[in-house]
């Protein structure tokens, strides 16, 4: 509402650029975004597989009760696991909003 109902973008200097290999050409601000994704997941990947809070949302996930009784604090674990989704949705907003225009209906779509 306070922003109306037109479409807006985000111009960079490497919108209309592209990267040549061979006879494909790859345009710059999709490279990126799709660099952007593949280092979160890869982030997401190692959080989950290897930190120690990562594995316990992991328990959480897998057996409620079980990850209960070891003694892990369930309300600090779904917080932090909250904070990170809200976090990928960041990222793929950033991300997106380099490919699309912004309008105020489009959440409803991609969701």
């Amino acid at each position: 509402m306070i922003f109306g109902p037109d479409a807006r973008n985000v111009q960079v200097d490497y919108q209309l650029e592209s990267f040549e290999i061979g006879k494909v050409l790859l345009d710059k601000a999709r490279f990126y975004a799709a660099g952007a994704a593949m280092i979160a997941a890869a982030c997401l990947f190692a959080f989950f597989r290897f930190a120690r809070t990562g594995k316990a949302i992991r328990a959480c996930a897998d057996d409620y009760l079980g990850a209960k009784v070891v003694g892990l604090n369930l309300k600090h674990l779904y917080a932090v696991a909250f904070g990170l989704g809200a976090a990928c949705v960041a990222i793929a907003g950033c991300a997106m909003v380099l490919l699309v225009d912004v309008t105020p209906g489009l959440g409803p779509y991609y969701t």
